[in-house]
């Protein structure tokens, strides 16, 4: 059988957006959350799951997956394998969702557009759990789509599975069932209710070990989270990232979110034309990009949760209105020619992803070899940030315990937040200066001024009153200080 443009064209498109997933996958160093994951999924089986359970925030199953991946080596290429794989593998997926929402040109176009986002091929090249909550969310929807429009028991099935794969994945999967529930009582087709329903009631039936970790976890978040109160622009930011990552330079910002927003208010007017007439599948699209946004938009006045990266599964609800709008939408010229401005921003986006320094991840794999190579006998290492002591004990653990040392006194430790238990999970212990410095001839003091800046600059003058600066190397935004300890 010949193949067809289409085939062609999709070929291209799944292997252009494998490439560009794959391409530096190991080059940038692990940062902060990175760390966290590998240092507690190296560790034996049962002594990683009582780590997460008494430490993280998350369920485990990303985690056994990274386990498994480890076992290849500790490198940031093993470490970003699994976030590689299931972003790779939720293209051809979302393709075949989107064909049954809408159509054929629709998909490919929104398919092509995935395959180039900023935003994707950052998780994808990341050791965190949200490409594989992704694919899960998108096995979920898919099935669901199935069971919506055929009832079929063995859909339900596997919406079932896929749900229960994704709560295990990610505690906030549940703002992608309600996305979904939305959708049902939408459709008002009443006869599904009930399936729906029973897939509930068994996807918690399986989730029930988890629950009382979870809200043991959930206590974690709310006595201390990083995230800041939602603000008015909060939700545009949120759009304007889903499309074009953090990376983008500014002077693209401007052009690329006019695209955006020119073809949205487009679209929007189409729908309102459409009035009841509006497919289906789009409403299916318009409530899994929105209803995740808006709920955890208003969960945040309550409790500052909002983080664009939760987001990422509810870009495939957007990425597929872009597609439906630039084909469908009129005047298609004018829409066709905002989709190609988008496609062009997302490629200045990446290329700015790829070589510039400035929005890249901390150079701390770079900054642990420096000082790790300067090392002498008496020496110790002192961090006033968590995230340069867990790059140490990744990148240098022979330096680890008994030259690298995290300085206590961090204000995120003292009050016990989401970050303390993160931290103490992956092992990190803080001394005060009394119990590190007494035997030392010299300290290298590394300063990642990432959070509580104005703690860690109190230590930099603590450490300049107490001793003699011999030497100041900067790698990045990372300052490195050297003293010498008086006798």
């Amino acid at each position: 059988m010949k193949w067809s443009k289409t085939r062609f064209l999709l070929a291209l498109i799944f292997l252009t957006g494998a490439a560009l997933r794959f391409y530096q996958l190991g080059y940038q160093s692990l940062w902060y959350d990175e760390l966290f994951s590998v240092l507690a999924a190296k560790r034996p089986l049962p002594d990683m799951l009582l780590r997460l359970v008494t430490g993280d925030v998350h369920p485990p199953l990303f985690y056994l997956f990274l386990h498994l991946s480890l076992r290849l080596g500790n490198s940031e290429l093993a470490a970003r394998l699994v976030s590689f794989v299931f972003a790779t593998l939720s293209l051809p997926l979302f393709y075949l969702l989107v064909r049954q929402w809408m159509n054929e040109a629709s998909a490919v176009v929104a398919t092509g557009l995935l395959a180039v986002s900023p935003f994707h091929v950052l998780f994808a090249q990341e050791a965190r759990m949200y490409a594989m909550l992704g694919f899960w969310v998108l096995g979920m929807t898919y099935f669901f789509w199935q069971a919506w429009e055929n009832g079929r028991f063995r859909h339900w099935l596997f919406f079932t599975l896929a749900l229960v794969l994704a709560l295990y994945t990610h505690n906030l999967a549940f703002l992608y069932l309600l996305a979904l529930d939305i959708f049902a009582l939408i459709a008002g087709n009443r006869r599904r209710w009930r399936p729906l329903l029973l897939a509930h009631i068994a996807a918690f039936a399986l989730l029930a070990p988890w629950v009382g970790i979870w809200i043991g976890q959930a206590s974690r978040v709310t006595a201390g989270f990083w995230a800041r109160p939602p603000t008015p622009l909060g939700l545009f930011l949120a759009v304007y990232l889903l499309i074009f990552g953090p990376s983008a330079p500014g002077w693209l910002a401007p052009t690329g979110l006019t695209a955006v927003l020119l073809l949205l208010a487009f679209l929007i007017l189409h729908l309102a034309r459409l009035g009841r007439r509006i497919p289906p599948g789009l409403w299916l699209a318009v409530t899994l990009f929105l209803a995740p946004l808006f709920s955890l938009y208003g969960l945040a006045f309550i409790r500052p949760v909002f983080v664009e990266r939760i987001f990422l599964p509810a870009s495939f609800g957007l990425y597929a209105l872009l597609g439906w709008g630039i084909i469908h939408a009129p005047p298609r010229w004018l829409n066709r020619f905002a989709g190609g401005v988008i496609f062009l921003a997302m490629l200045g986006a990446l290329a700015n992803y790829y070589h510039n320094p400035d929005v890249q991840k901390p150079p701390l794999r770079e900054i642990t070899t420096r000082v790790a190579a300067q090392v002498e006998p008496g020496d110790v290492v002192v961090h006033t940030s968590d995230s340069s002591a867990l790059a140490f004990d990744w990148y240098a653990p022979e330096l680890s315990p008994e030259v690298s040392y995290y300085l206590a006194g961090d204000p995120d430790f003292e009050q016990e937040t989401a970050r303390a238990y993160g931290g103490r999970a992956a092992g990190l212990r803080p001394l005060p200066a009394a119990r590190i410095l007494p035997l030392a001839r010299r300290v290298w003091l590394v300063v990642a001024l990432d959070h509580n800046i104005a703690y860690q600059r109190s230590q930099v003058e603590w450490f300049d009153r107490q001793f003699t600066r011999r030497e100041h190397q900067m790698v990045g935004n990372v300052d490195i200080l050297r003293y010498d300890v008086e006798p």
